[in-house]
């Protein structure tokens, strides 16, 4: 596996040799994760903190917290814990700008995620709400959100976007944060992505559309030659 830092052209090589490793992704709190398959199961998880300088590989214990969502390659600035409903341990968000450091909430969260930089994150709550964090302003109250997925995070954090509705009525949303007002609201495609520059990128009908929300132009990337 390779992970290349297109910013600073560092890249980081793993192998494991007579293994296989599978579904490398960003995880909620930070780093690289992946699963390597290899001998008899359960098969090892490994994590990578791709912002320390020298880091190595290290195995995750069974029970982790860790899941592959549209997280920070470095680590946020408050650790989520999903909790384990059957032995009564809830949710909790730790960091700076929360009551004594440590917050528990009330409810299942679906999925976190966060900023490049992760100072800002987005909780999507059972409930269909949802909540942000920032060292700054601590965590919102719930705020109402459509029913989606896909939700990811500008890279700055100011703004979320997420799909909602079903096939031919799929619609991609922009909303700003911590306010939750909308920004923008259009036909929607597979998934939706921040560019580097805070434009989405999401796949329609097999090509890769870009949207910015401050001038309102769509276009096509990289358009098939015309006939």
């Amino acid at each position: 596996m390779l992970a290349w830092d297109m910013e600073t052209g560092q890249t980081w090589r793993v192998e494991r040799p007579g293994g296989q490793i599978q579904w490398p992704c960003f995880a909620e709190n930070g780093g690289l994760y992946w699963r390597v398959r290899q001998g008899e199961p359960p098969y090892a998880q490994e994590i990578l903190a791709l912002d320390e300088a020298g880091a190595t590989p290290r195995t995750l214990p069974l029970g982790h917290d860790e899941r592959c969502d549209d997280g920070p390659v470095i680590q946020p600035a408050a650790r989520f814990a999903r909790g384990r409903k059957r032995v009564g341990l809830a949710p909790s968000l730790e960091g700076p700008g929360l009551p004594g450091g440590r917050v528990e909430l009330p409810e299942t969260v679906i999925m976190a995620a966060w900023s490049w930089d992760g100072q800002v994150g987005a909780l999507l709550m059972e409930s269909r709400n949802v909540r942000f964090y920032s060292p700054e302003s601590g965590l919102t109250p719930n705020r109402p959100i459509d029913p989606n997925s896909g939700l990811v995070v500008s890279p700055t954090g100011d703004r979320i976007a997420y799909l909602t509705g079903v096939g031919a009525a799929t619609e991609f949303v922009i909303r700003s944060v911590p306010s939750n007002d909308l920004v923008a609201r259009g036909r929607g495609g597979a998934r939706v992505v921040f560019d580097g520059r805070g434009r989405l990128l999401l796949l329609r009908d097999h090509r890769l559309i870009r949207f910015d929300a401050d001038t309102g132009v769509t276009e096509v990337l990289f358009p098939p030659p015309a006939d």
